[in-house]
């Protein structure tokens, strides 16, 4: 009897278990910043579709790197990608290395996208298209551009949560709903924080009031954690608004509008998460536009929020997301907003209270989540 050799097999064995080994990728963002947090988490989900060997990491804090920076030194492939100003402060704490891939992604750009010291760090930022053409001739082929920002909302998410929990709301053949927005910081490397003003709240509320009251339409009214979240007189964060069943001074003024005009509402507050406030069974988002796309009804969304926008566009039918101005929108937020109208893809409401219809139809564009997730596959 003849033995063969087993080196060959153990070879190959070792290159193909090698190949089929899950490359850590690491997620960074403020974990309080829900838009960034999504747009992670839609870049997570594009990437799993393409590699079901990923292995995925959300840090709990931009400051906890360590676990990076071990697997960069045990000679790992590893790849990090950062949202936000929390994404720019983990991103910031490594070092360079061959084994080391680094991405960025923002809804506008950052400061830190001028430093040469953090630019050596970074593979690929993703910016929208609307970004100025000098902020992106800067990055040159570090330029990921994308339509909107990416994030993790699904049309499928949100009908499943509202066949699952439509009790929740009371029943009506038409549903209006209303997103209400938040105080935004100007555009880098200005500090200056812009407000949505009780003028901004009452505007709106207007335009509710006759809409829903000639259609008879239950308005669902959703805020966020930016919704009122600065005194205006002050200028410093309230941190007791949205906390512990509180609500805001900006909601609160809103729905008195809508009492005051026999308007009805159900008003689908948000909370922080904590331990008196445990998380709900299922994002309030996902049962309002579920509830929309039921009942064939329009969905107003705030002008400074890019991640809103970019979400509402992917999940809501054409002709149902109607986009509106105020006061905490900085240039970044104009420019997104006259992209989006310009490409068909939303209707704007002037200040006079008129509705403006894009001409033409909707264009079609790849997720700005798929077009990450294909330079980062692209590159492994």
């Amino acid at each position: 009897m003849t033995f063969k050799p087993l080196l060959p097999f153990l070879a190959v064995s070792f290159f193909l278990g090698r190949s089929l080994q899950a490359e850590p990728v690491y997620f960074i963002a403020n974990p309080t910043n829900v838009g960034d947090t999504n747009q992670l988490k839609g870049i997570e989900r594009a990437l799993k579709a393409k590699d079901l060997q990923m292995s995925s990491t959300f840090l709990e804090s931009p400051e906890k790197t360590q676990a990076i920076k071990e697997a960069v030194a045990e000679g790992q492939q590893v790849t990090v990608i950062g949202a936000g100003e929390g994404g720019v402060t983990g991103i910031r704490a490594l070092e360079p290395a061959k084994n080391l891939r680094v991405y960025h992604t923002s809804h506008m750009p950052l400061a830190a996208y001028k430093d040469p010291k953090f630019l050596e760090k970074i593979n690929g930022i993703a910016l929208p298209t609307h970004t100025s053409l000098e902020e992106k001739a800067a990055l040159g082929t570090k330029l990921i551009e994308t339509v909107g920002v990416s994030h993790n909302r699904t049309s499928e998410a949100a009908d499943a949560t509202y066949a699952k929990h439509k009790g929740d709301l009371p029943p009506a053949k038409q549903y209006l709903g209303v997103i209400l927005g938040g105080d935004a910081p100007d555009v880098p490397p200005s500090k200056t924080m812009k407000f949505f003003t009780t003028e901004d709240v009452l505007k709106l509320a207007d335009h509710v009031v006759r809409t829903s009251g000639h259609d008879k339409a239950h308005v669902l009214v959703l805020n966020g954690p930016r919704t009122g979240k600065y005194d205006p007189k002050t200028q410093e964060e309230d941190m007791t608004v949205h906390r512990k069943g509180a609500s805001d001074p900006m909601t609160a003024l809103f729905v008195r509008q809508l009492e005051a005009n026999h308007i009805p509402y159900t008003l689908l507050d948000f909370q922080h998460k904590s331990p008196d406030s445990p998380a709900p069974a299922y994002e309030n988002f996902d049962l309002v536009v579920g509830a929309l796309r039921a009942s064939k009804g329009l969905l107003l969304v705030p002008g400074e929020s890019t991640s809103m926008i970019s979400e509402a566009i992917d999940v809501m039918p054409h002709n149902q997301v109607v986009v509106y101005p105020h006061g905490a929108m900085n240039a970044a937020h104009r420019a997104h907003v006259k992209s989006e109208f310009e490409a068909g893809r939303v209707w704007l409401l002037e200040s006079r209270g008129a509705i403006l219809r894009p001409e033409g139809g909707k264009s079609v564009e790849p997720s700005a989540a798929r077009v990450i997730a294909e330079r980062v596959f692209k590159e492994k």
